[in-house]
């Protein structure tokens, strides 16, 4: 390690509206795994479901990166994945802010199609 070198800059990674799908995010959660740099991930318009969800909370968890944004907008995960996210947000200590527009658990999108308030609830 050379003491004069600029530490390495943190990593953004955009995937917005790719529509990487269940089975795609698997790969893509095991390379971003491994990069503990990574402070921002926008997967928004993914087409994540519950099973992407977990999967991705599973390839995150064992080597928490130092994630403080996350942006899932317009992903069609029910309380099982939501349930995958609080797991998440619980390992990574500095995650603040999770972009959840048009999600399960958004209030508008609630509304909008009729369900009950206690809809999105995680026990």
């Amino acid at each position: 390690c050379d003491p004069d070198l600029e530490p390495e800059a943190p990593h953004t990674y955009d995937f917005a509206d790719n529509y990487l799908g269940d089975a795609q995010i698997r790969a893509v959660g095991a390379a971003l795994a491994l990069d503990r740099r990574m402070e921002e991930l926008i997967l928004g318009g993914n087409g994540l479901r519950d099973n992407g969800m977990v999967a991705l909370v599973q390839q995150l968890k064992y080597n928490p990166p130092e994630l403080k944004y996350l942006d899932l907008s317009s992903s069609r995960f029910s309380i099982v994945g939501a349930t995958a996210l609080r797991e998440l947000v619980n390992i990574c200590p500095c995650l603040t802010l999770v972009g959840l527009d048009d999600t399960c658990l958004d209030p508008a999108f609630i509304a909008k199609r009729g369900f009950s308030c206690d809809y999105n609830k995680i026990a």
